[in-house]
């Protein structure tokens, strides 16, 4: 009843709006799946390669002197031993560093450079220490059932500016296909930040604290975003306001469009960088793209896709050496999918539409993950 009164107190006082526009949709998941399984793993002795020693020389400077940090770190010998003296003194390096780095954001500065000594350290101590051993993991079928609500209002100012709220609810025992050994996730029921959005002919403006991707590389995310689209051009920018998440603090995108030519280009404040140039002619497509994680050498990729007639193919190759490799098929409700890679991580998923907003789906996948259901949308 209270929040019906305030509901009620809001609109009221809101004299400048129209009347909001409630939506309320949902879907949710049923069947059988099971976790990736994974092979025995044989620990590895703590060493360091002759490249790690390189790599190590670069922030600790040579061998005996005190790094930048202040903490005196021995170089590993010919043989790439490691000593408890060294990981001792790169453990203090890297919790000096974390300190600078906390530092710095308080003051919201950059932490780019620290960030790479903190990546150097952390891999540094990693092939000192060595890795553990593990044991072969199988893992039998389990019943899954998910559901989430999604709500949505909009208002329209009387200067045309459309205002909206968004969030969500989610419950059960969900199943992410693809999430290796850790697919299952128990839903807690909790309704999710809402996600406020301002819209006009000025652009979108979204806020959510902590939740809005960045552009570049979603594992991180913003506070505020703002996009704008005129013609074949587009903007995109989204800021991380409190820099708390030491993660990227700002990411953004430019695109444009021109006689079949698709330009894009994103970039972070971790200095990474994708750029991009595609070409469509028929149901083929052509892309080649040049990208950069966070100052590292680039990789530059070739992407040829087709799609027509229900069918469709993809063959994607980089400098790096890797690969990939998908085909599809789709037909009166049917659709049946298939990829693979250099690593051989194959893929294959199916889904039926029987109509009303039910389908069923299945899937298995090189990491032993399977399932088969129903997906519900409402």
């Amino acid at each position: 009843m209270k929040k019906i009164l305030l509901a009620t107190t809001v609109l009221a006082m809101s004299a400048g709006f129209a009347a909001a526009d409630v939506k309320v949709s949902g879907s949710a998941s049923m069947g059988i799946a099971r976790n990736g399984g994974s092979d025995a793993v044989a620990a590895v002795a703590g060493a360091w390669t002759a490249d790690e020693i390189t790599a190590a020389a670069a922030v600790f400077g040579v061998a005996g002197i005190a790094d930048y940090y202040g903490t005196a770190v021995t170089a590993p010998n010919a043989a790439g031993a490691s000593t408890s003296a060294q990981l001792l003194a790169l453990a203090a390096s890297l919790a000096q560093a974390n300190l600078e780095r906390a530092a710095i954001v308080a003051i919201q500065g950059s932490t780019t450079a620290v960030d790479a000594d903190i990546a150097e350290l952390q891999d540094a101590i990693a092939a000192a220490s060595g890795t553990a051993g593990s044991d072969a993991v199988e893992n039998e079928f389990q019943v899954y059932n998910s559901g989430e609500l999604d709500f949505a209002a909009t208002v329209v100012s009387d200067s045309g500016v459309e205002f909206g709220m968004s969030t969500s609810v989610s419950f059960g025992n969900s199943y992410s296909f693809g999430d290796g050994t850790d697919a299952f996730a128990s839903e807690d029921g909790a309704i999710g930040s809402p996600t406020l959005t301002a819209k006009g002919a000025f652009g979108t403006l979204t806020f959510a604290n902590d939740g809005v991707d960045m552009l570049y590389d979603d594992d991180f995310a913003g506070d505020v975003g703002f996009a704008y689209a005129a013609g074949d051009l587009s903007f995109n920018v989204v800021s991380d306001i409190d820099t708390s998440n030491g993660d990227a603090e700002w990411s953004a995108n430019v695109g444009y469009t021109v006689s079949g030519v698709a330009l894009s280009y994103t970039a972070d404040s971790l200095t990474s960088y994708n750029a991009s140039v595609s070409y469509t002619t028929g149901g083929i497509t052509g892309t080649i793209e040049t990208d950069s994680d966070a100052g590292a050498d680039a990789v530059n990729t070739l992407t040829v896709a087709y799609s027509a007639n229900g069918m469709s193919a993809e063959y994607s190759a980089s400098t790096d050496d890797s690969w990939s490799a998908s085909a599809g098929y789709s037909a009166n409700g049917l659709s049946v999918d298939v990829s693979t890679d250099q690593d051989a991580a194959w893929e294959a998923t199916t889904s039926y539409d029987l109509g009303g907003g039910a389908t069923l789906v299945a899937g298995m996948n090189a990491g032993e993950e399977a399932y088969a259901g129903v997906d519900l949308s409402f």
